[in-house]
């Protein structure tokens, strides 16, 4: 990895793309999707989760767009994947359509390390199964499982949940089966309105951080969260929560406590303020989260051509005067960061970037309204570059970079195209 030069210019996307060879490949699914193997662009997507983890391989990332999905086989995890819906689970519903289809929902390998992350499931004859085996390293989280006829989720020898909201099903909420103790507890559970909230048979398991009375839901339709509900900020944190989301598709922690279950609440306060400046309405375009698709044209840095994807999730903060992105590899790694603002006393628009390498960059930016175009230049050394957005609709952006050196040679070329996700 080069050192500090203009190619940290875009840590939010060029890093990404650097990293991409070493990770797994993601994989998608849709129903928009035409279904061409091995589904790894949106319109190649294909139709059911199945269908993407038989193609996949330890290390991969399969990733589910918003939609309803009749699921008419059990989804069978048992390899080392991530299995993530880009919407969360509120907008990601698995629908068993019991009783006419007499299926569960998944069942995790217990042992393989696999992530079931954000999906709503309901009206299957049982909700999730762990298969036989020890440990705890796979994980269903951030999952909404809701109104099926047998349990919510059945851990057999092994398995564990973290974040997840199970109510309403006909059996227990959470049954654990033959499990020793020692591992990875259930975390940050509501449990509640099911036949059985907890059910421990030879077990020597327990719940942490969770709730099995009212948790004070907005009604039994709608399972956020109202104002006084004692779930709110009675979490425990854990790391993969930074840049995790929750059942809305929001900042998993929105205070400095997570709230139990699947969503955060979203109080008054946390959404942001508006910004004092004007000029701040066209950083406001970045906010959300955008999957990106970037090609590293032949440069001097990069004899060949490469392609990467990847995901930037930017968000405004400090009042609405600053937007902060975060960029993801393929795999779901932090690669870089960078900060916008406007500064009405220099009248201008100004970034920092930094990556994971500790490398950072400084620029000066301006907007071309007639062009729909921000673009930022920066000076370093020997090397000067520029980067820039061009807004095409509100879903849709291209991103571009050029790194010159003094002698006129192209050092770094690389296009992007952003889509914002539903």
């Amino acid at each position: 990895m080069r050192t500090a030069t203009i190619g940290t210019i875009c840590a939010v996307t060029v890093l990404t793309l650097w990293a991409a060879g070493a990770r797994g490949e993601t994989r998608y699914v849709s129903a928009d999707g035409s279904g061409e193997a091995p589904f790894t662009t949106w319109k190649t997507a294909a139709g059911d989760i199945q269908s993407a983890i038989e193609l996949s391989s330890d290390g991969d990332e399969i990733v589910v767009a918003a939609g309803t999905y009749q699921v008419s086989r059990t989804i069978i995890v048992d390899r080392k994947v991530v299995v993530r819906s880009a919407m969360g689970a509120r907008k990601t519903i698995l629908d068993g359509g019991y009783p006419a289809r007499q299926i569960r929902c998944l069942e995790m390998a217990t042992g393989n390390s696999a992530i079931v992350d954000g999906f709503t499931i309901t009206r299957f004859k049982e909700g999730v199964r762990f298969s036989h085996g020890e440990g705890t390293a796979s994980v269903v989280r951030n999952c909404v499982i809701a109104r099926n006829a047998g349990h919510g989720i059945f851990f057999n020898h092994g398995g564990c949940a973290k974040n997840c909201t199970v109510a309403y099903n006909g059996g227990a909420g959470l049954y654990a089966y033959d499990m020793g103790g020692g591992g990875d507890d259930p975390d940050n559970m509501i449990l509640f309105g099911n036949q059985k909230q907890f059910v421990r048979d030879s077990a020597n398991i327990g719940l942490q951080h969770s709730c099995t009375d009212d948790p004070g839901f907005v009604s039994t339709e709608d399972f956020r969260l109202r104002p006084d509900s004692p779930c709110i900020d009675a979490g425990g944190n854990q790391a993969w929560m930074n840049d995790g989301v929750d059942a809305d598709g929001g900042a998993r922690i929105q205070n400095s406590v997570v709230d139990i279950g699947a969503y955060e609440h979203q109080s008054p306060t946390s959404r942001p303020a508006k910004p004092t400046a004007p000029e701040m309405k066209v950083l406001e375009r970045l906010a959300g989260t955008w999957d990106t698709e970037s090609v590293n044209r032949v440069s001097e840095w990069d004899p060949t051509q490469t392609r990467a994807t990847g995901t930037v999730k930017a968000e405004l903060t400090l009042g609405g005067h600053f937007v902060v992105c975060r960029s993801f590899d393929a795999g779901g790694n932090l690669h870089g960061m960078a900060t916008y603002t406007y500064d009405s006393a220099r009248k201008q628009y100004r970034s920092w970037l930094f990556d994971s390498m500790g490398n950072s960059v400084e620029a000066v930016g301006r907007w071309d309204p007639d062009t729909r175009t921000l673009t930022f230049t920066a000076e370093q050394k020997s090397r000067v570059g520029w980067y820039r957005f061009r807004f095409i609709q509100g879903s849709t952006m291209e991103y571009a970079i050029l790194g010159k050196g003094t002698r006129g040679g192209t050092l770094l070329d690389v296009h992007a195209r952003w889509t914002r996700r539903k």
